[in-house]
């Protein structure tokens, strides 16, 4: 006894161990492709399990998805599927940048997950609220500073009975128009009172602004159709209709149903008038060429003969009893009779009778050497037995060759043998059937010639093996001849195939050193397993792809994709988690949609701020004038153009005294209106003085000149009277 055993306790797996003999030993191998394993280690930190590989301190492919361990994924393609990995490459591609335009602020915020939120703003004031009432327009700053527009019509301002606005409407006759007020009603009758529910008129705008109502080219829904009258019996008629049958000028029954009347092509003479093609042919047309039919058939009717029969309607038939050949001449004929199922052919000893009904063909005259062949009834034996039994059935009776002797009488080859020359046969071989189990054969096994097996032809020859006959393998065992051809060897195949289980007590050691591989129980270690393009070792995994710049690898370090696309990757959850394309691009979309969003509201905003840069242009455009103590209240009017916006602005300003002016403006353009007002005082040290106006002070200088000149002319006086006194 030969004990194999290996290490393993446990349970252990089938079809994975092969035992082959090869120069007289048996070489326990590993097969191929290894099945039923619940774990594979490769050196200390691979593992390929139930559940997928895992590699210690390194990344992990498993049923739950690609874990890398906190490591690199590199080389990975770029995803294009829904469910594909995206690279660094796509989100570096697919990067937002929000930039801050003019009167634009914007705030980028990133929170605690690594994205980023974009908080555009105005850097000054904006609409905050707008409301409607009593035709009046209001728009309220950010700054509670509101405007308004008025005298804005509504709808009831420019609809209804009181509406300024009509419209003119015309048909074919230019002539002829129309006018409606705006929200009155405009009728555009026809003179049906039944319609289909079907769309089978159209309005279609012409290149005239013009709408052109039209017949659709298929009519749906319609109940009838009348062409060339309008009363009934006029023109051609196309409905659900009762008609009456006419025969020989009588009127015949009445039926109802979807037909075409009024047709007027009701003669049928081609040959004169031709034919229109296309046209629709009429039932008095139909009649025409029956008639014509019927008298051709008339004046060609068909008789019959011997053989067949013609009907009165010209039903032509074979009759049941035919004769075909001589009329006279019996030996010439073939009679066909079809009420006893028969066909008989000559006459004589070279009849031939086909019979249906029993089965049976018959050559020649049964009552003198004639063959039957089919169903019948014979005797079964030998004539000497004279026996009376029978037996019913096919057979070919009467022929002469009824014994079997080669050697003097030689062969007919394809001539029919009879139960008379197998019998003959059956007993040469009983003869030697006998001789046969007489014999003995004597056999001889590896005890040697001491232990010689004799058995006779008739007795069994037992070899017996200790496995179930249900449970063996086929061309594991080749039976060869020995080398003095004194007999057979057994011998075991080199190569085992087709083997269930191979039973090891302990473990299994294949090989030496580093090509060791160690099977024990459910545990495979081996220095590398590679399966196809996919190897395991201690460096990880490898998939070699036929571009070795494509080959993928997985270790402790990172996951290397060989610029291979990852599929059917679930959404991640985790912060470290892989996104597949779709998250990344709702992510994307997300961010383009709130771009189109933030770009809308920004090209708004920009209008906007352009419109009222110009209003404070404009307003800027308002200034006082000098202060009048009779003239106290001024009206001012400004315009103002910021970026293609232009405003106007009107103000006033009242100033009750010196040190005190009151001011309000407004400015008006593209929708966006503004208004001021503010009060000005006058704040210094010392008392507050009356300054007039320069009109006021020019009337006071002219008073002054005219008293300075009175008083020169009074100083003139005064040096002559002194100059007098003095010469006195």
């Amino acid at each position: 006894t030969l004990d194999v055993v290996g290490g393993a306790k446990g349970d252990l797996t089938t079809g994975n161990i092969g035992v082959v003999s090869e120069d007289g030993k048996l070489n326990v191998r590993l097969a191929e492709d290894l099945t039923g394993l619940n774990s594979v280690a490769v050196g200390d930190s691979v593992t390929l399990g139930a559940t997928g590989l895992t590699i210690t301190g390194g990344p992990s492919v498993t049923t739950t998805g690609i874990n890398a361990g906190s490591k690199t994924v590199t080389n990975v393609a770029a995803g294009t599927a829904d469910t594909d990995a995206v690279n660094v490459s796509q989100l570096k591609a697919n990067k937002v940048a929000v930039e801050a335009g003019d009167n634009i602020t914007v705030t980028p915020t990133t929170a605690t997950d690594g994205s980023t939120t974009y908080k555009v703003a105005s850097k000054d004031t904006f609409v905050d609220s707008v409301s409607f009432a009593n035709n009046t327009l209001t728009i309220t700053r950010n700054d509670k500073k509101s405007f308004e527009v008025e005298n804005i019509a509504t709808t009831d301002d420019i609809t209804g009975k009181n509406s300024k606005v009509s419209l003119n409407f015309a048909g074919d006759k230019a002539s002829e128009v129309v006018n409606t007020k705006s929200g009155g009603t405009l009728n555009i009758t026809g003179g049906a009172t039944d319609f289909t529910e079907v769309d089978n008129i159209g309005v279609v705008k012409t290149t005239d602004d013009t709408l052109k109502v039209q017949l659709a080219k298929d009519l749906n829904g319609l109940n009838s159709v009348r062409i060339g009258g309008k009363a009934a019996g006029e023109g051609i008629y196309i409905a659900k209709q009762t008609v009456t049958y006419t025969k020989d000028g009588a009127d015949g029954k009445s039926e109802e149903g979807n037909y075409i009347t009024g047709l007027g092509n009701t003669t049928w003479n081609p040959k004169a008038d031709g034919i229109v093609s296309g046209r629709a042919a009429t039932e008095d047309q139909l009649k025409s060429v029956y008639d014509t039919i019927n008298s051709s058939i008339e004046a060609n009717k068909v008789t019959g003969s011997r053989n067949i029969t013609v009907s009165e309607d010209n039903q032509v038939s074979l009759n049941n009893n035919i004769t075909l050949g001589s009329d006279t001449d019996k030996a010439k004929q073939v009679n066909i009779d079809g009420d006893a199922a028969t066909i008989t052919a000559g006459d004589g000893a070279n009849k031939v009778v086909v019979d249906g009904t029993n089965g049976q063909v018959t050559i020649g005259d049964t009552t003198n050497g004639g063959i039957v062949m089919g169903n019948q009834t014979d005797v079964v034996g030998t004539k000497s037995d004279n026996t009376t039994d029978t037996q019913s059935g096919h057979f070919i009776t009467g022929l002469d060759n009824t014994t079997w002797d080669p050697a003097n009488n030689g062969i007919v080859e394809d001539r029919a043998a009879t139960e008379g020359q197998l019998k003959d046969i059956a007993d040469k071989i009983s003869d030697i059937d006998t001789a046969v189990k007489s014999t003995s054969r004597v056999f001889e096994s590896d005890s040697g010639a001491d232990a010689q097996v004799t058995r006779k032809s008739t007795d069994p020859m037992k070899l017996k093996g200790g496995a179930a006959a249900d449970n063996l393998s086929d061309n594991n065992i080749g039976v060869v001849n020995n080398s003095d051809n004194t007999g057979f060897d057994i011998k075991l195949s080199k190569d085992i195939k087709d083997i269930n289980t191979i039973e090891v007590n302990n473990k299994i050691t294949i090989g030496t050193g580093d090509n060791q591989t160690v099977i024990e129980g459910d545990t495979i270690n081996t220095g590398s397993v590679t399966t196809g393009n996919t190897t395991i070792n201690n460096d990880g995994l490898t998939i070699v792809n036929e571009d070795s710049s494509k080959n993928i690898t997985i270790n402790n370090n990172n996951v290397n994709m060989g610029g291979n696309v990852i599929k059917n990757i679930g959404e991640g959850t985790d912060p470290t988690d892989a996104v597949n394309k779709t998250q990344f691009d709702r992510a994307i979309n997300n961010i383009g949609t709130g771009m189109n969003q933030i770009n809308n509201r920004v090209n708004k905003l920009d209008t906007r701020i352009s419109r009222v840069g110009a209003g404070a242009a404009a307003l800027a455009a308002l200034h006082p004038l000098e202060f009048s103590p009779e003239a106290k209240w001024e009206v001012t009017a400004g315009v103002g153009n910021y970026r293609g916006a232009n405003a106007i602005a009107l103000g006033a300003f009242y100033r009750p005294n010196f040190d005190t002016m009151f001011s309000i403006g407004t400015s008006y353009g593209g929708g966006e209106n503004m208004i001021n007002a503010g009060v000005t005082w006058r704040i210094g040290e010392g008392e507050t003085k009356v300054y007039p106006s320069k009109t006021v002070m020019a009337q006071e200088i002219d008073d002054l000149k005219s008293v300075v000149s009175e008083q020169q002319d009074q100083i003139e006086e005064l040096k002559k009277l002194v100059n007098s006194l003095i010469n006195k």
